[in-house]
Formats: structure tokens, C-alpha cells, sequence
């Protein structure tokens, strides 16, 4: 009855029940009916695909005794309506992105953070076999790779900046030949106050005098020393928030520190 049905994604049936089988019997708390629905779109587009591709399964309509190599679903959907609805191209486009979005749905699996974690997975095992060395190390071999690692740190924070920003070229210093003429050095006596132009002081002087109206002056006794006998000890738990504010903000910018540094 499957083949007559579904043609050649009838093992997709199985497929998908030996999948969902093993799942639940490792995780019972997977819930196969919400993904029931992608599940018969996975298997439905599947027979249209079959019955699309030219170049498989193009003996079964006589073997099998079934109307196309997608069966009966296959033929009637994907034959006849999709292909003369949309053309070759764009109904095998069509169903080819039902197949692949329904996959992924009814399993669950995101490909995208797949693809990350595969990127990510080298340099992670790498890391492994660093502190791997580290906890086998002598104390003069420890030094070395505790180096090496400081040295990489560098490295990757002088390529971060330069990417960033490049910093401008410093402007060479002139050299002076010995014997040649230098120019006299400026003397500026800065205790001579610089005469200013009209402008500046009709600028700076204020035209009318400026009043605040029940404006106190504070007590001298703000200009007297802090009392640092009777002086609180600060909260030692809002200084260590205050550091691992620290650390983030230096990690945000590449910049790895760690408490003590």
C-alpha cells in the first residue's frame, strides 16, 4: 500500500519511524505528534522528488505496478500539478525547499549552529591539547607554554587593532648633523599673563553682573582634609562587581585579563 502511495519515499516512512523510535527510546520526553505535520510534508515532497528525477527508479511503473516511481501522491502532485503548474525548474525548486525546510523542522536540528560548532570544533580541541600539555608539563616546560600562549594573545590583539584602526604614521624626528646651525630654542615666560584681544574681553566680561537669587557660599569646613580615621571600609562584594564589570568590558574590546592582573 506505501508503494502505491508514495513510490519510492515509502522508505522515508521507515526511515522517519526508526528515527523517531530511537529518539524516543533515548530522550522519552521528545514529542513526535507536534512534528507529525513535517513529517508528512518531508515524505509528500519526497514522492514529487522521485517522481521528478529522470535518472533512478525508471522501471518501477512496470515492476511495481504503480502510476509513477513517486506513486500515486507522487504523480498526481508532483507530475501533474506542480510540474505543469511551475515548469522543471521551478517545481523541482519548489519542492526540493519543502524538503529541505521540513528536514529540518521535523528534526530539529539547526544548521547554521551545526555549521559554527564545526567551525568553532578545531580550534576547541586545539585548546584541549594545550591544557592537556599544560597539566603534563614541568615547571620549566609550563613557563615556556604559559609564553608561547601570551606571545599568541599578542599577537591576536596587534592583528584585532590593526584590522580596527591602523595607527598614523608617526612623523620622523629631524636629525641634526654635528656642527650644524639649530634653530635658537623660543623662551616663553608663562608667568606673564598673554594680552588679549578686545574682542576676548567683551567676550569673557560679563556686560551685567550676575546674581542667583537665595544663592548660599558653602562653609569653609569644605576645604578642610578628609577624616580618613572615622572613614568606612568599602563593601568588598561591590568591589568585586566592580572587577568583573572590568573584565567584561576589557573582553569586549579582545583585551583578556584576569583578577590580580
Amino acid at each position: 500500500m506505501f508503494y502505491f502511495f508514495f513510490g519510492a519515499a515509502s522508505y522515508l516512512i521507515a526511515a522517519v519511524m526508526l528515527g523517531y523510535g530511537g529518539a524516543k527510546l533515548l530522550a522519552p520526553g521528545v514529542h513526535v505528534t507536534k512534528r507529525s505535520c513535517w513529517v508528512v510534508a518531508f515524505v509528500i515532497s519526497g514522492a514529487c522528488l522521485a517522481e521528478l528525477q529522470p535518472l533512478f527508479l525508471n522501471d518501477w511503473i512496470a515492476q511495481m505496478r504503480i502510476p509513477g516511481k513517486g506513486g500515486w501522491i507522487g504523480h498526481w502532485l508532483g507530475m501533474k500539478l506542480f510540474y505543469n503548474a511551475l515548469g522543471p525548474v521551478g517545481s523541482r525548486i519548489l519542492l526540493v525547499c519543502v524538503y529541505v525546510a521540513s528536514l529540518v523542522l521535523m528534526t530539529g536540528v539547526r544548521p547554521i549552529l551545526l555549521l559554527r560548532q564545526g567551525i568553532a570544533a578545531p580550534g576547541q580541541w586545539l585548546e584541549k591539547y594545550r591544557q592537556w600539555q599544560m597539566a603534563r608539563a614541568g615547571e620549566r616546560e609550563r613557563l615556556d607554554l604559559q609564553e608561547k600562549k601570551l606571545a599568541r594573545e599578542t599577537s591576536r590583539i596587534e592583528k584585532q587593532l590593526r584590522k580596527n584602526k591602523a595607527p598614523a604614521a608617526a612623523e620622523p624626528e629631524p636629525v641634526f648633523e654635528e656642527g650644524s646651525s639649530r634653530p635658537a630654542p623660543q623662551i616663553i615666560d608663562t608667568a606673564i599673563a598673554l594680552p588679549r584681544s578686545a574682542q576676548e574681553k567683551n567676550r569673557l566680561t560679563p556686560s551685567e553682573p550676575i546674581s542667583f537669587e537665595n544663592y548660599q557660599l558653602p562653609a569653609l569646613d569644605l576645604l578642610d582634609p578628609p577624616d580618613t580615621e572615622n572613614r568606612q571600609a568599602a563593601d568588598p562584594d561591590e568591589l568585586k562587581d566592580v572587577q568583573a564589570t572590568l573584565i567584561e568590558t576589557l573582553e569586549q574590546f579582545g583585551i583578556s585579563v584576569a583578577p590580580g592582573d
